[in-house]
């Protein structure tokens, strides 16, 4: 069973919506916003925000406080849906000229924060945090802060951006027990693992709380190989892991990373992992299994697919490095 790490989404209803007639009178703006939140129109909603921002009198929008309480069947308002289909130029002017509705925007399921985050828009993100600088500690429905999101995407740019305003967001578990780094290590994001590794004052001992697994168990789980290299070779997880009590972790099923590649099926970080002379091949989980029984006996199932025969072959083979005259290169 696979970790709970996919990231939800705010989706517009798919369902067929009723033409909508867009009247001129901007005294009448706010009844179709209201009319259009009845059936969740998203884009019927934006659009009438756009009329009102850039067609109406801008004293409508100074007195944003009917505009404010408009939210859609899924709690959305005009902010979220700006965010969501990621238009720049109402958010921008939701800043300068109604910052009311970021007082009054109670964010459920994914933020106005979240949102542009997913939409990687650097511009939006800053108009939005520097109204509301708060909401970097934001949480959501998962209790994942914009960090967690922009990790788990690997969105670099925005991880930099959020670290240079708060550094301690790197260290606030999600619902399921996950730091920041462990969404960038199970995604394969090398660079963003990289960078918050700079403010993990210790990152072998940052377990999630459901299994107790680290971010090595997590990439290994999810074959992500270039991250395991990269952790393999690192010199501050190396310096800060002289037992090698990070790389033979064991989880809460006694699985190290190496168990998990290997009942996962993923040669390529079996590889990194079986030819560091600092894993020891072992080990045996709650089940009293090495890495070596556990792909064995999935490779003797009569359903089989190839690639656990495969992986299996490997292993075998990488189980007896010492009769290799040559070690890993990490720089390959």
């Amino acid at each position: 069973m696979q970790d709970k790490a996919a990231l939800p989404r705010n989706v517009p209803s798919s369902d067929k919506e009723p033409e909508l007639e867009i009247e001129i009178e901007h005294s009448k703006v706010t009844m179709i916003l209201q009319k259009c939140c009845e059936f969740d129109n998203q884009i019927n909603f934006l659009s009438e925000a756009y009329h009102l921002v850039h067609g109406g009198p801008k004293t409508l929008f100074y007195n944003s406080s009917n505009l404010a309480k408009i939210e859609t069947p899924m709690k959305n308002t005009v902010l979220h849906i700006a965010a969501l289909h990621g238009n720049e130029d109402i958010v921008t002017l939701i800043v300068e000229h109604a910052p009311k509705l970021f007082d009054d925007a109670k964010p459920e399921g994914l933020s106005p924060i979240g949102a542009t985050i997913m939409k990687r828009d650097q511009v939006m993100l800053r108009n939005i945090l520097q109204e509301k600088p708060t909401w970097i500690h934001l949480m959501d429905t998962y209790k994942r802060l914009p960090l967690h999101y922009a990790s788990a995407i690997g969105y670099l740019e925005g991880v930099v951006y959020l670290l240079g305003i708060c550094k301690c967001c790197t260290i606030q578990r999600d619902k399921y027990g996950y730091f920041p780094i462990h969404l960038a290590s199970h995604g394969g994001h090398v660079e963003v693992v990289k960078k918050l590794l700079e403010y993990c004052p210790d990152p072998t001992e940052m377990l999630d709380t459901s299994r107790r697994r680290n971010i090595l168990h997590i990439a290994s789980n999810y074959g992500k190989h270039e991250v395991v290299r990269y952790i393999l070779q690192s010199d501050q997880i190396r310096e800060l892991d002289k037992n090698h009590k990070m790389i033979n972790e064991k989880d809460s099923e006694g699985n190290t990373p190496l168990h998990l590649a290997a009942k996962s099926c993923h040669p390529k970080t079996i590889f990194y992992l079986t030819w560091d002379e600092r894993v020891n091949l072992d080990v045996i989980n709650q089940n009293n299994e090495t890495a070596l029984d556990v792909v064995n006996s999935i490779s003797q199932l009569s359903n089989s697919s190839t690639r656990q025969v495969s992986t299996a072959m490997i292993l075998n083979m990488f189980m007896s490095r010492v009769d290799f005259p040559f070690k890993i290169d990490y720089n390959l």
